[in-house]
């Protein structure tokens, strides 16, 4: 289920949608929607792998500016939990996200 539209239900239904998923989805670093109920916008980097700092909404409503300190975040993130280094991996996906963002028209 994914509920986009900014109508009454929508409002009304967010703040326990998002409780409902609190403890067990991660979610949109920009408004805070968890992914058990949005839809999430993925950025497919090289090697197969894909990250998803914001959701298809955000996406296509926030700023370059709000899209890359979402992006940072979720690489700061990525790093905090990490064992150790981040492997290469996530470091080009990190690297190809920046890009493509900036990239954007």
């Amino acid at each position: 289920m994914s509920i986009d539209e900014p109508n009454l239900l929508y409002r009304l239904l967010r703040p326990f949608l998002n409780l409902q998923g609190a403890n067990r989805f991660s979610g949109c670093i920009i408004c805070g929607d968890r992914w058990n109920w949005k839809k999430h916008h993925r950025i497919q980097g090289p090697g197969g792998i894909g990250m998803f700092p914001y959701c298809e909404e955000c996406h296509r409503k926030a700023t370059k500016e709000q899209k890359l300190r979402a992006i940072n975040r979720l690489y700061l993130l990525w790093d905090s939990q990490s064992k150790g280094p981040l492997d290469q991996a996530h470091i080009d996906l990190y690297q190809y996200a920046i890009r493509t963002v900036e990239a954007e028209q």
